[in-house]
């Protein structure tokens, strides 16, 4: 998962979504709760997720320890997400395409990658 930049953490908090889906305490009710959206809301919205900002805020606001989960303390994981992405940024530089990286990992995954999930997400509930 960290070539995906998720952690076992993340795994946790799916695990109390589908316990808690749509009651109080539901960790991503945020994704959810406000769809169905208009026409001209959900194309703003799918506009945010291609763009990748909204991978790009994920990432930033992510709690340093998500919510009624077990794990305390720092999330030691995104250690695992930093050493793989610099692995495979090392790849394509060991290859003599750093740029590969950039445009056929990394912008992939926060534009289209995100929108998929996201549509996946809002579709299922």
């Amino acid at each position: 998962a960290w070539s995906i930049g998720f952690t076992l953490r993340y795994r946790e908090q799916h695990l109390l979504h589908h316990q808690r889906l749509g009651q109080p305490g539901d960790p991503d009710d945020a994704s959810y709760l406000l769809h169905p959206l208009t026409r001209r809301a959900f194309a703003w919205d799918l506009a945010l997720h291609l763009s990748g900002f909204a991978a790009v805020r994920q990432f930033l606001s992510r709690a340093p320890r998500a919510p009624n989960t077990r794990q305390r303390g720092p999330d030691l994981g995104l250690l695992g997400v930093c050493a793989m992405q610099s692995a495979l940024l090392g790849g394509a530089w060991l290859a003599g395409r750093p740029e590969a990286y950039l445009l056929l990992w990394l912008v992939p995954l926060v534009t289209v990658t995100k929108t998929l999930a996201h549509l996946r997400n809002v579709a299922e509930h």
